[in-house]
């Protein structure tokens, strides 16, 4: 699984839940949309990627269907304006998840409906 935000705070929330959903799931992070299009140059395929709204490179909406096109992109966003989810779903995410609302209960939920 990939995680690309550049919150040190949100990083470490995401990835402890998602370790209780599956101890032993590969982590990757990025911080930005440079180390996360690098690693898509590398050609590294993640099952899942939770990709932040906002980047201190750019808008995360930019990255959704670069990553949609080899996983299922759950797209995380600090507001909720329904605009941009709507955008990001339509670029290709499977899922938007408010920042606030990212729990063990949302993530299980998000994983399995779309594994």
């Amino acid at each position: 699984m990939l995680i690309v935000d550049d919150d040190d705070v949100d990083r470490e929330h995401l990835r402890r839940l998602l370790r209780k959903v599956n101890a032993k799931v590969e982590i990757v992070e990025a911080i930005d949309q440079t180390s996360a299009l690098q690693l898509l140059a590398e050609g590294r395929v993640f099952d899942c990627v939770f990709l932040d709204s906002r980047l201190p490179d750019g808008d995360g909406l930019d990255l959704v269907d670069r990553f949609a096109k080899l996983s299922t992109v759950v797209f995380l966003s600090g507001t909720d304006d329904k605009t941009v989810q709507n955008e990001a779903l339509f670029r290709g995410a499977k899922a938007c998840l408010g920042k606030g609302a990212v729990s063990l209960k949302s993530l299980n939920q998000t994983i399995s409906l779309h594994s």
